[in-house]
């Protein structure tokens, strides 16, 4: 039984073929990841409290906070989800509190900065990542591609211009 969640990563997956295409204009065939990606995604050191995620979500309406190490590296992604179930925990005031690191996903689905959206396409569609981090020659975190920036790249609408990236915690 196909569910609707399959029917969409079908709708998805024929998408992609037809603009991979050939017959696929070229100004996407060209575009690569600084084209597609937020440049000013919340990212947030693995030290931060995840006691004061909450907050830098509500006041950012971001759907994701990348952790990074202490270089700006990608080490794992938080999203509201992930803090409200935390908030179920009973409170131990007799242990040091969570900080990102602890609370992450362990990795993050990583493209570089010339990944072309093919590429991007590819992780997004057949690895099923919502959120690609973009990274440097060195590994440090410039970007985020969510799954709805790889889509308006496909139809043709430009990215939203936003901010450079700011990073919170200690």
């Amino acid at each position: 039984m196909t569910t609707g969640h399959d029917a969409h990563i079908d709708t998805e997956r024929a998408i992609l073929a037809q603009r991979a295409s050939e017959d696929a204009p070229i100004a996407c065939r060209k575009l690569t990841a600084p084209q597609v990606m937020d440049p000013a995604p919340l990212a947030v050191t693995a030290g931060c409290p995840v006691g004061e995620l909450g907050a830098l979500f509500t006041s950012s309406a971001a759907d994701v906070a990348i952790v990074v190490d202490t270089d700006g590296c990608p080490v794992g992604l938080l999203t509201p989800a992930d803090i409200l179930r935390l908030s179920r925990l009973p409170d131990r005031p007799d242990l040091p509190p969570l900080r990102a690191a602890n609370a992450a996903s362990l990795g993050a689905f990583t493209a570089r900065l010339q990944a072309p959206l093919r590429q991007l396409l590819e992780v997004v569609v057949d690895l099923g990542a919502s959120h690609v981090v973009v990274v440097s020659e060195d590994g440090r975190t410039r970007g985020l591609i969510r799954s709805h920036d790889a889509m308006r790249a496909l139809v043709g609408r430009s990215p939203v211009q936003l901010q450079p990236a700011r990073t919170f915690g200690s």
